[in-house]
Formats: C-alpha cells, structure tokens, sequence
C-alpha cells in the first residue's frame, strides 16, 4: 500500500455500508468487513416466507460488488474497536489499521432478556433465517395437525411477515398465526388508521392480535405473556427488535443513555472525530425510521465526510428527504404511508417490486452500480411524493384508479 493512502475501514456491507464505498475513491485504501458473503436486499426477505422470492434473488456477493470500486472485502466478524488507537480487530484475530472509519454494521437480534429466544424462537433479519422459518412452516402445515404460529414484534417485520403466511395459508383451517406487540398498537409510530384496517383484513383470517403485551418466557411450545395469558406455539418467530453489537457497546460510542451511536448532523461521531455511523447504527439529532432509503442516503453522507474530513475541507449536513413508505401485506394489500396519508391497493406491490428491480440489477451490472442506481431509486421515491402521491390523495384520481383505498388522508 502506498504510504499517500489514507486507510478507511467501513464496518458492515449492506445498504449504509456499501453506499459509503461506493461514494470513496479508489485512490484511498477502503476495507469493508462484513461477517457475511452477501449484501442482502432485507426489505423484501419476508417473500421467502411464500416463495415468491428465494434466498437467492436477495443476495449478491459484496466482494465482486466492491472489486468494482476498487476496495478490498474482509469476511469476518468485528471483535473491536479501538477509536483511541483508530484500529479495528476482527473475530479472526486481523488489525485493520484506519484513518478514518464508518460504523454500519447495524443491529443484532435483541432478546431484551426473555429467557427462551436464544433457544425457542427464529429471528426475522437475515434471508436464512426466513429461509428457516419456511421450511418449518411447509413441514408443520403437511401434517395436516393443528399449527399455531407466533409473531413477536408487530412493526413492518412481523406485519410483512405475517403478510406472507396468509398469502400462502389463509384458505387452511389449520393454520392459526398471534402477532404479540407490546405497544398499544400494532405498526407504532404510524397512523393509526393503517393498523386499524390492517387488523380489520388480518382478523378475518384467523390472526389474533395481541397489543400492549409483553413476552415473559418462550418455551418450546409455548409463549408466556406478563399476566399470565399463555399461546401455544408450534413456531415462534422474533421479529421484535434490534440492538446494537457487542463490539459498539464495548467501543465507548455509544454513552449511557443511547442505544446507537450519537452523531452531529454530519454524521461524525460525538465521541471520536475519525469516526463516522451511518444506517441503522446513527443516533441522529432527530430520530430517523430505521428503513433502507434513510441507511442509503446517510451511507452516501457519511462516505462523502470520510472523504471531506481525510482532504481537509468543510464536512456537509445530512439532510434527510421525506420519503413515502410502502408495506406489502402479502397479496391481500400494499399500503403507501406518506406522512397522514395512507392508501392501501394491490397495484402498489409493483411499486415495492420496481424499487427491488431497479436496486438489484444495477448492483449486478458492470458499471458501478450504487451512486446509479441509487439515482434512479431516488427519482422514483421522488416521483411518488411529487407526483404519484398527490394525484392519488386527490378524489379525482381516486375515482379513475381501481382497487385504491383511502385509508387516511393527512392534512
């Protein structure tokens, strides 16, 4: 390595991670290092579940993604790390020397202390576990037995989930699904019109929803609720939350308080200057929904500021664009969130899938595939607030649109 480069270590290679090197020139010396073989397209993992998509088609190896930029991939799991010494210490025992360094790695499965999930319950993160999940599921439903499914954690995860398992078995009698949320409602933090007509279409087909509950204990067949309520379950599934690695909490990132790395609006670290977090692992000023859009456009930030700060000019502002959110139900519904708003049709599950293609193809094509594609995902995100939304929130396009559902019309 020459001795003019700059040594940048960017911890985590899915959408903040990658994003940020694709934003940092090859003239620096950009080591990613990922646990994982493959970037993971996660928001549309939950259709492993039917088997509308397999693992497969969610995965894309991240070393030919970055030999393409120019940078070097390291398939390990960080141990450490040291901001004093601005060194990184893989599970491997490698120390990866840095000048500066983004933290991407996102949240591991947070079981928030109920005994029993390490051992009773499947994770909902990554593509092999749902992967898990469906071969489970395929097995208990062809022995023509009763089944109870339960979902711990009632946000997009557990919904979209939950979606999946009725597309594939709403029509079978013996195939029952809970969803336990320990918030009031199920999908917090969004209009409450949309968990009412989401709950409304579930309950329709033998999903009970259990809200403001709070898990006491899983056991192999059975999930204890505080009260004394008790499910049985021949499938639990945790999709319930996530926290920061063992390493970041060690890091000294992370002060009392905090569950994710503070950051100043420019992404840098408030404890250590070299240090950058984009992604689900920022804290920002003003809380950001943990959603791939946002871990894109902060990994874009934060490999831009890497750059900034090791050239010494002045670092930019993070601004975060409001960004309509869409959440496939299976093929029951696709609800469009923008704000208030709310519109649920089946014609927006090709909005969810376009974004998918778009994404997809470019990081499988020869030219470099994030700084365009995430152009063409932006103007298509754009498109939706600008125009697509307004004209939909309209009654007038409402009325010459099939199938379209105003859920809740915002201010």
């Amino acid at each position: 390595m020459s001795r003019n480069k700059k040594r940048i270590v960017i911890i985590g290679g899915n959408f903040a991670g990658l994003t940020a090197a694709s934003r940092i020139s090859s003239r620096h010396h950009v080591t990613v290092v990922d646990p994982g073989a493959d970037f993971q397209w996660t928001p549309n993992i939950h259709e492993i579940l039917s088997g509308v998509k397999s693992p497969q088609q969610v995965l894309i190896p991240r070393a030919e993604v970055l030999a393409r930029f120019g940078h070097r991939f390291v398939r390990d799991a960080v141990e450490s790390l040291n901001v004093k010494h601005g060194t990184v210490r893989t599970a491997g025992g490698d120390t990866l020397s840095y000048d500066a360094c983004v933290v991407a790695s996102g949240g591991v499965r947070d079981a928030y202390g109920v005994p029993g999930v390490a051992d009773h319950a499947i994770g909902f993160r990554h593509a092999q576990d749902v992967r898990r999940i469906e071969t489970e599921l395929k097995r208990l439903a062809g022995t023509g037995r009763p089944v109870s499914i339960v979902i711990i954690g009632g946000g997009v995860s557990g919904i979209e989930g939950l979606g999946e398992i009725l597309r594939n078995h709403r029509r079978d009698a013996n195939v029952t699904t809970h969803v336990v949320e320990k918030e009031a409602q199920i999908l917090p933090g969004l209009p409450a019109a949309l968990a009412e007509d989401l709950s409304a279409r579930a309950s329709r087909h033998r999903v009970t929803f259990h809200t403001g509950a709070t898990v006491d204990k899983i056991t192999p067949k059975r999930v204890y609720l505080e009260g004394g309520e008790v499910i049985r379950s021949d499938l639990t599934i945790w999709a319930a939350g996530m926290s920061a690695p063992e390493y970041l909490r060690r890091s000294g990132l992370i002060p009392a308080g905090h569950r994710w790395v503070p950051v100043t609006q420019t992404l840098q670290s408030r404890q250590a200057r070299t240090v950058f977090a984009a992604g689900d692992s920022a804290e920002l000023p003003s809380p950001l929904r943990k959603q791939a859009y946002y871990a894109i456009d902060t990994g874009e930030c934060a490999g831009d500021n890497v750059d900034r700060l090791l050239s010494g000019r002045p670092l930019k502002r993070f601004r975060a664009a409001r960004k309509p959110m869409l959440i496939a139900f299976g093929d029951l519904d696709t609800y469009l969130v923008a704000g208030q708003t709310v519109l649920a049709s089946k014609y927006l599950a090709a909005a969810k899938e376009s974004v998918y293609q778009l994404y997809m193809a470019r990081l499988s094509a020869a030219l470099p595939p994030l700084s365009f594609s995430r152009g063409v995902a932006t103007r298509f995100a754009a498109a939706l607030k600008d125009r697509v939304i307004p004209q939909l929130t309209s009654c007038g396009a409402l009325g010459a649109i099939r199938d379209t559902r105003v859920v809740s019309l915002g201010a």
